[in-house]
């Protein structure tokens, strides 16, 4: 059972974000949301998604066969926040469910659920597996843009006259392939004041150092992400492998900023090897992470090499660390959109010996030092994923500056 208290948060008062004044008060104590323009459809700054929203019967039940649901404490501290500013628990708008993970994974927790994904097959999947809500309803699957959302009617109902109906809107792995100012001002419609928004991917994974050969394991994952995925990977996708450093926020528009309380926003990040971060830059912007580094933290660095080896592998990863098989690490990977993308550019070595994942998992056997004739079910690594997590509030009464916008 997820527990919204099980985790403390720190909840940051307008005072520990030195960077984000807040808008001005505004006049109006708070518009009609029939106020909130919505801006003509332009060119996106990133491709729309159609990968997955083209996905065939069998690949929308693959995925939903192989990829798996999130960690209880990425849950748990969602919710944690949730709870501690002041949203409430009546509706949960899961948006690019896919198959319905994260949908049915919280749907226990809300009287009313909903999730929304632009894939036909993929919401088939997520109707045949169901979900009952926390008033022993069903869960309502629909096919639909992110940000669209505001125009169904389930939603509308749900909406009063000033206030958007939803408290909170999830959306794992996904939010890069949104247009993120259109959607911004889609939220704007639908989601109650004090309302939250979590945004989070897990977009790269990374060898626990427990893993025979760790090193040489972790070059060969970063290697087959930097120099054979990233000519197949789309702008959403480098967005997303970035930890959403650079997505566009509610308060970039003058259109929605006024909607959205920049006081208690989190960018937060977990487990990303210190290789992996900007030399220089603010971190205004993020909250500072725990972070599992492949090489030795400076306490480490003090210690003898042994016991310093011993104080890595004691190390865990927010959301778990994970002992695959080479066999199922495989039948994960192939559902990764660049992977898809990638075979569709090469079908005749798809599914071959000559298909990356093949070659990528020959390539691991070779480090571990295991013979091809071995099972691939019984050679395992070690792995967690590095973790980005983006929470916004819906502002309790916007903060106009001149009045309501039409």
């Amino acid at each position: 059972m997820l527990s919204p208290s099980s985790i403390p948060i720190p909840v940051p008062a307008p005072a520990q974000v030195p960077s984000e004044s807040p808008s001005p008060p505004g006049t109006p104590p708070g518009p009609d949301n029939n106020h909130i323009t919505t801006s003509p459809k332009t060119e996106r700054s990133s491709v729309p998604e159609s990968t997955f929203k083209s996905y065939t019967p069998s690949q929308a039940s693959t995925y939903a066969e192989r990829r798996k649901g999130y960690s209880s404490n990425l849950y748990n501290y969602i919710l944690s926040y949730h709870k501690a500013t002041g949203g409430g628990f009546d509706v949960l708008l899961d948006v690019g469910c896919g198959p319905g993970i994260v949908t049915r994974d919280l749907a226990g927790e809300f009287e009313t659920v909903f999730g929304v994904d632009s894939g036909r097959e993929m919401i088939n999947t997520a109707e045949r597996l169901g979900g009952v809500c926390k008033s022993g309803q069903d869960i309502g699957y629909f096919v639909g843009e992110a940000e669209g959302v505001h125009e169904m009617e389930e939603l509308r109902e749900l909406s009063g006259h000033n206030t958007g109906g939803v408290d909170l809107v999830t959306a794992g792995t996904a939010a890069h392939w949104f247009d993120m100012p259109r959607f911004w001002e889609s939220m704007a419609k639908i989601v109650k004041p004090g309302g939250t928004l979590a945004l989070w991917s897990l977009p790269n994974i990374h060898c626990h150092p427990s893993t025979p050969n760790a090193d040489q394991i972790q070059a060969i994952l970063t290697s087959f992400r930097d120099d054979i995925l990233k000519p197949y990977m789309q702008a959403p996708s480098l967005l997303n492998a970035n930890m959403y450093r650079g997505i566009p926020l509610p308060w970039d528009s003058p259109t929605t900023a006024p909607f959205f309380d920049k006081d208690y926003f989190i960018h937060q990040i977990w487990d990303e090897p210190s290789s992996l971060r900007p030399a220089t830059g603010s971190q205004d912007q993020e909250s500072k992470a725990s972070t599992l580094s492949t090489s030795r933290t400076e306490e480490d660095q003090k210690l003898s090499p042994t016991l310093g080896k011993m104080k890595l592998k004691e190390k865990k990863f927010f959301t778990g660390s994970k002992r695959f098989t080479l066999a199922s690490f495989r039948d994960s990977a192939v559902t990764m959109n660049s992977v898809t993308r990638w075979r569709e550019a090469h079908p005749d070595l798809a599914e071959t010996e000559e298909d990356v994942i093949y070659q990528l998992i020959e390539r691991l056997r070779r480090a571990l030092g295991r013979g091809k004739e071995e099972d691939l079910a019984d050679i395992w690594i070690e792995a967690g994923m590095s973790t980005v997590l983006v929470l916004v509030k819906r502002s309790e009464v916007p903060r106009l500056t001149s009045g309501p916008l039409d």
